[in-house]
């Protein structure tokens, strides 16, 4: 089985306890190994282990944080759509009131349901199931639309309602190609993970080699950069991790609809 996939399937606190396991285990490898050459070549601590072991760490920062932004940012686009994608729904719902019965009453209702399934809790086992629910209401509300239109009014807005339908088609793709399809690939975290293990390696390896006692401070270094990977694989699934989007906008509108029922 691909590894990666494995990875992906991982829960927050699994990859949080899985970094912070490893690291600790690197470090101590380190320090055993450092101890080893210490006592082979008894070499004095060397100026060349200490700027390797600085420039590992600051490789790692770099990466992290370069990452963490990368990852910032496609998660503030998730939730600038999500906001885009409310506002065109309730636009179109409110048009549709131009549009003739029965054809009216029925986008309307298909637009309603069409909130509560956005609004449905997802996870890694149902997000392509919601996906293909609402591109399923979208293929029916797009065919209610093309009926209603031409038995619309001539004074009828036709251009002006199809656009806002056509936007919420739009719209929805573009969430699923930045919520699904531009993730940071499983390889690139594990790679993360793996450069991590390798500087607390390179530390490890530095404090043996110098007969430095073990303190605290390296399970703090360790704890620190696991947060920190843990939080760059929460933001790189904003619809199931911690830091999930609320679906407010969309619960707002759900309510406005509730509010003003059909006519």
């Amino acid at each position: 089985m691909d590894i990666s996939i494995i990875f992906q399937a991982l829960p927050l606190w699994g990859i949080f306890f899985l970094v912070v396991g490893l690291s600790s285990l690197a470090i101590e490898v380190g320090t055993q190994l450092g101890k080893r050459y210490r006592r082979r070549t008894g070499a004095e601590p060397l100026e060349e282990i200490g700027a390797m072991a600085a420039a590992m760490l600051g490789l790692l920062g770099f990466v992290v944080a370069v990452t963490f932004g990368t990852q910032q940012s496609r998660f503030d686009a998730y939730r600038k759509l999500e906001l885009e994608e409310a506002t065109t729904i309730h636009a179109t719902w409110l048009r549709a009131d131009m549009l003739p019965d029965p054809h009216r009453s029925r986008i309307k209702g298909l637009l309603e349901e069409y909130v509560r399934v956005r609004i449905e809790k997802v996870s890694a086992a149902n997000v392509q199931e919601i996906i293909e629910k609402s591109e399923q209401l979208q293929d029916r509300i797009w065919s209610e639309s093309v009926t209603a239109t031409e038995l619309a009014a001539e004074r009828f807005p036709r251009e002006l309602y199809m656009e806002s339908l056509t936007r919420l088609v739009a719209t929805h793709e573009n969430r699923v190609a930045v919520g699904i399809y531009q993730r940071m690939p499983p390889a690139f975290s594990m790679t993360l993970i793996l450069l991590t293990i390798m500087t607390m390696g390179v530390v490890g390896f530095k404090g043996g080699v110098s007969a430095v006692s073990r303190s605290g401070v390296r399970m703090i270094l360790v704890i620190a950069f696991s947060m920190l990977v843990t939080l760059i694989s929460d933001l790189n699934r904003p619809e199931s991790g911690l830091l999930r989007t609320t679906h407010q906008p969309l619960i707002d509108v759900q309510e406005r609809m509730e509010q003003f029922p059909q006519n």
